[in-house]
């Protein structure tokens, strides 16, 4: 027994142990094929159809052959505009860039002539994309889809990362600026009826896209309800009948609130478990053959799998996958402060990873921007019912409530949620007199800073809940240059 414990002869075993060890285990990585066994596309589909009545036909691909064919028609608009004045005009390549923001007399004073023509010619561009949009019955096939219970994308191919980046996404956002361009002109028209239909419409478009699984798709459904919850907004203010108040606070009860940002977190969790075994074998090795990008690079040769040995099992992998999902969903429904610190902690463990994990780091995103996003949302949401109120009780009173909590009293109505302020609540004042803009109140959320800055509105296309705008609050009947461009659209082509 002493001859084997001699330390030569105990070198000699381990290296015997690891020969063996490595021809069982490390060898069979050179032919080791990506694992499949999960097919997590389906999940991701299962996880859609949870958010609508499955007993109802799913018409999904009405509402992308609609998004598809306005696609068409600014491509259409857009090459013409190109061929007749050329290469160099480059913003009409930005989808009728003042569809971005459509209220015109909202532009700032310094935007020069030329600003100005251009803004001109492209709102002369929408008037026509909106005008052949009606001719070919989009906005009659959208109004009857607005009553469909079952709007889930198809199951997809391939990654779910490919499924994510689908591009009747990006078209859904770009009719629904379109939309909200309608918004304006039937507003313009002083049709209030068509402009209540028009923010349900508006709205079916944000839920269906906030309630498809996945990041992308959630961001661009809060994306489309802030939209147009700003330009309901903005119509308040210029005045709406008491009748008209009524009917949108119920539109934006039944479209209001979307699923929780829960379900993007899930499907965010799924995409990375999804991208995870493409590069993998199914006995949990990392395969270096499949990180060779598709297109230009060569193959790499089998041999360097043998490099993945070195890499964390995969099961591993996956348990820092779910943690990290985990600490998002825990930021959720705690103050911002909390989640932010909930935040930081999470990115502070990633980063503490060791560097076989540094491929994996990028997977393992931060998802508090994306919960910012969602509570901005829902914010936007009770800030615009409130305005409505108001609008209602000014009607009534013939003067603005004293408080927020003499509004609640008068209509049973619970007070409205700031997500970003420490206490939840709202600012309202009483002007002393009406300001230069004829506003005889404020009302407004302390924004991304947490702070009270007096109503202090940000600057064109800033937001006060955008971490790069610090010192600025989100004031819903927010300040409107009136004597600035008045758009060159009439009422008939809304």
């Amino acid at each position: 027994m002493r001859r084997w414990l001699r330390p030569k002869r105990i070198i000699l075993v381990l290296l015997l142990l690891a020969i063996g060890w490595f021809c069982i285990t490390a060898v069979p990585l050179i032919w080791a094929k990506p694992g499949s066994a999960v097919d997590y596309n389906q999940l991701l589909f299962d996880l859609g159809e949870e958010q609508w009545d499955t007993s109802q036909p799913n018409r999904w691909d009405e509402l992308e052959s609609i998004t598809l064919a306005y696609h068409r028609i600014v491509t259409d608009i857009n090459d013409q505009e190109s061929r007749l004045v050329g290469e160099k005009s480059g913003y009409l390549e930005n989808d009728l860039v003042w569809t971005d923001d459509p209220y015109p007399f909202a532009l700032d004073e310094w935007v020069g002539s030329e600003v100005r023509d251009r803004n001109i010619r492209a709102m002369e561009m929408a008037q026509e994309a909106i005008k052949v949009a009606r001719e070919a019955g989009l906005f009659d096939q959208l109004s009857r889809l607005t009553e469909a219970a079952h709007l889930n994308q198809p199951k997809g191919t391939g990654s779910i990362f490919d499924r994510e980046l689908d591009a009747d996404r990006i078209n859904s956002r770009r009719f629904a600026r379109m939309m909200r361009a309608r918004m304006y002109l039937a507003y313009l028209a002083g049709d209030e009826d068509q402009f209540v239909d028009l923010v349900d419409q508006n709205l079916f478009l944000a839920r269906v896209m906030g309630s498809q699984p996945g990041p992308i798709s959630q961001l661009i459904g809060i994306s489309i309800a802030s939209e147009t919850f700003e330009a309901v907004c903005d119509a308040a203010v210029r005045g709406l009948s008491p009748e008209t108040c009524e009917r949108l606070l119920e539109v934006i009860d039944a479209r209001f609130p979307h699923p929780s940002i829960e379900l993007a977190i899930e499907a965010e969790r799924l995409m990375e478990l999804d991208l995870l075994q493409r590069f993998y074998s199914d006995s949990g090795w990392f395969l270096m053959t499949e990180t060779a990008m598709p297109g230009g690079n060569r193959p790499l040769p089998r041999v360097v799998n043998l490099i993945g040995v070195i890499f964390p099992r995969r099961s591993t992998v996956e348990r820092v996958i779910d943690r990290n999902a985990a600490s998002a969903r825990e930021q959720i429904d705690v103050p911002r402060p909390e989640r932010l610190r909930l935040a930081d902690q999470a990115e502070a463990t990633v980063q503490r990873l060791g560097w076989r994990y540094k491929m994996w780091k990028i997977l393992l995103t931060r998802c508090d921007t994306w919960i910012d996003a969602w509570h901005a949302s829902h914010t936007c949401a009770d800030g615009t019912r409130t305005l409505l109120r108001i609008s209602r009780f000014t009607a009534s009173h013939g003067r603005p409530p004293d408080s927020l909590a003499e509004l609640s009293e008068w209509d049973g109505s619970e007070l409205p949620y700031d997500h970003f302020a420490s206490d939840g609540g709202f600012l309202y004042r009483v002007l002393e007199a009406p300001d230069e803009e004829g506003r005889v109140f404020l009302l407004y959320s302390v924004g991304y800073d947490g702070a009270n800055n007096g109503g202090f509105e940000p600057g064109h296309r800033e937001s006060a809940f955008s971490a790069d705008s610090p010192g600025f609050d989100h004031v819903f009947n927010r300040r409107v240059t009136r004597d600035t461009l008045e758009p060159p659209l009439v009422a008939e082509d809304r």
